[in-house]
């Protein structure tokens, strides 16, 4: 039960990441609520383990008389509570790092309309303090502006990696070093699938040791 509560968010999450691992704000948000609801629920032990319990007599799997012995509550909160804790410092470990990736905004190409108006500064700044040693900055914001008001770039492109192809194709490479450099380095990074399902095999490996802690 406690992992169904738990797994009931996380997939949740994990779609989130999956498909729209480019607006990183929008995914630093996600995570951000997915870690409060976990904390919300490892305060209601009370709630959960009402239900446990309830749960456990319509299957036959406790004795009635021994509902609130006080050594068995407490065991069972002390695993509830470490349950809750391995996942939660799990996430966090896997997931700290991502408000440095909101340049990741810079090659969405769903707001190439946008950005072609407003450009995203404040993403840029990202990018230069991550990575200033590697790309010429003015060069960068110049590049991107063709792409952004290019009508055949979104047409025919949706992803970064679609983009790239598109300027090799294009023989556009030479023309926008600094975009194709930026492309690169999005698409080498294992920011989000990568990570996400790291993240979430280690939240199964956490659900095995818990179980087979518990027999």
């Amino acid at each position: 039960m406690v992992y169904g509560d738990i797994f009931y968010l996380t997939d949740g999450l994990f779609s989130v990441l999956q498909n729209e691992s480019l607006d990183i704000a929008f995914c630093c948000q996600s995570i951000n609520d997915t870690m409060t609801v976990l904390r919300r629920q490892r305060g209601d032990f009370e709630s959960f383990y009402a239900k446990f319990e309830e749960k456990c007599q319509l299957l036959g799997l406790t004795d009635p008389s021994t509902r609130n012995v006080q050594p068995i509550k407490e065991h069972r909160w002390e695993l509830f509570h470490n349950i809750y804790e391995d996942v939660s410092t799990q996430m966090k470990n896997r997931f700290d790092h991502y408000g440095q990736l909101s340049f990741f905004s810079l090659v969405d190409l769903r707001r190439f309309d946008k950005m072609s108006s407003s450009f995203d500064d404040q993403s840029l700044k990202s990018l230069e303090e991550a990575y200033a040693k590697h790309f010429d900055f003015i060069r960068l914001k110049a590049d991107l502006t063709g792409p952004y008001s290019s009508q055949l770039i979104c047409e025919q492109c949706t992803t970064p990696a679609q983009l790239l192809k598109f300027l090799h194709t294009n023989d556009l490479v030479v023309t926008v070093p600094e975009v194709t450099k930026l492309l690169s380095l999005i698409l080498i990074l294992p920011a989000t699938t990568a990570s996400v399902e790291r993240s979430f095999s280690a939240l199964k490996r956490i659900k095995t040791y818990s179980r087979n802690r518990t027999g």
